[in-house]
């Protein structure tokens, strides 16, 4: 809706009185209103200011409300054409209220009308105008998150079939240690296209409303089997990876998702944490949520580049430490996975020193293994 969620509303009639009886109760609700003294005016204020709702009067000077409708709904921005419009007026015949609906407008209230009635239209009005740009903003994030998701896809497919395609053309000619270098390279390639892939996939389960399965999950014992997914990986860069939840450390939530949580975080720290490095879990209580931490001794995000992260419209890329490509995606699910199961997803991170991404999970009554 309009700025600070509050809507906007434009009142557009040629009589004062009018524009004072129709103010009066809006205001109470608290809307933000604008106010036009002519049809001229009324699309001048359409054009420049971000309207949620156009309460307009037929006869009005320079251009009538349904020519101000009509030059609306023509316009370019799909924003601006997509304004709703209420004709309030005295004139009531059939004529004019089919040329009214016609012109465009949503709605048509005739003059006198009674306050409870005025209100009702223009809240349900409002209510159907934030459901469109809601449903519009969730399909642009959806657009966007294929189209990002379909380039990085095309990196990993395109490296993994030049690596082999190296590997199967000189594989009696190479040497042994640099067949088990290509080897593994396939193999990280591989890795990494069916990291994205999962991604993909539960993003795609969410979209199509996944059923949502909270139960009691044993975070210590979780976080044992999740480190223990990457031991290879932190082994071969020389990074520690530890636990400090005790096991018994409970809490209520879809341990599906959990999972795919924990495993886009400690992805995330393996990528951007150089040899000799460490990975660690932990959790604490706060109120009535765990609250669940994966940091690590990496290199660190900078203040404008995390302004960047958790955002569908700001991609993020950058490479880790042993040229790895992050792209950000995996914290913007994460965002989505946490905020399914209820809680909230941060993060704290200093150049050079290090990144402590965080987030809350409902707690649960056998929680008695969390500090």
């Amino acid at each position: 809706m309009s700025t600070e969620n509050t809507p906007t509303i434009l009142i557009a009639d040629d009589e004062p009185l009018n524009i004072q009886l129709a103010s009066k109760p809006l205001r109470k609700q608290g809307y933000h209103l604008l106010t036009a003294p002519d049809g001229k005016r009324a699309l001048e204020l359409l054009r420049s200011e971000k309207v949620d709702l156009a309460l307009l009067d037929v006869m009005m000077p320079y251009m009538t409300g349904f020519e101000v409708c009509r030059a609306l709904k023509q316009d370019p921005n799909p924003e601006r054409a997509d304004i709703p419009v209420l004709f309030i007026t005295a004139r009531t015949d059939l004529n004019s209220i089919l040329e009214g609906f016609e012109a465009g407008a949503v709605d048509y209230l005739a003059k006198p009308w009674k306050e409870a009635e005025f209100l009702a239209r223009v809240q349900t009005h409002l209510r159907l105008r934030q459901a469109e740009q809601e449903a519009r903003a969730l399909n642009a994030s959806k657009d966007k998150f294929i189209s990002i998701l379909a380039q990085e896809l095309s990196g990993p497919f395109s490296g993994l079939k030049g690596v082999l395609k190296m590997l199967v053309e000189d594989f009696y000619r190479l040497e042994e240690e640099k067949r088990y270098e290509y080897l593994r390279l396939s193999y990280d390639s591989a890795e990494n296209l069916h990291r994205l892939i999962q991604n993909l996939l539960t993003w795609a389960n969410l979209q199509r409303g996944k059923i949502f399965y909270p139960e009691e999950i044993d975070l210590g014992s979780l976080a044992l089997d999740m480190l223990e997914l990457f031991r290879e990986e932190a082994e071969q860069k020389r990074i520690l990876l530890q636990s400090h939840i005790p096991e018994g450390s409970f809490a209520k939530a879809d341990l599906e998702m959990v999972q795919t949580i924990l495993r886009n975080l400690l992805t995330n720290g393996l990528m951007f944490t150089p040899e000799g490095g460490q990975i660690t879990l932990d959790a604490r209580l706060e109120g009535p949520w765990v609250q669940v931490s994966v940091w690590d001794t990496g290199i660190g995000i900078s203040p404008e580049d995390q302004k960047k992260l958790f955002r569908i419209d700001q991609q993020f890329k950058r490479q880790g430490t042993a040229g790895e490509i992050g792209t950000g995606m995996g914290l913007i699910l994460c965002k989505e996975l946490v905020e399914k199961n209820g809680g909230r997803i941060w993060l704290e991170s200093e150049e050079g020193k290090g990144t402590r991404v965080s987030f809350t999970l409902p707690r649960s009554q056998s929680d008695a293994g969390v500090a």
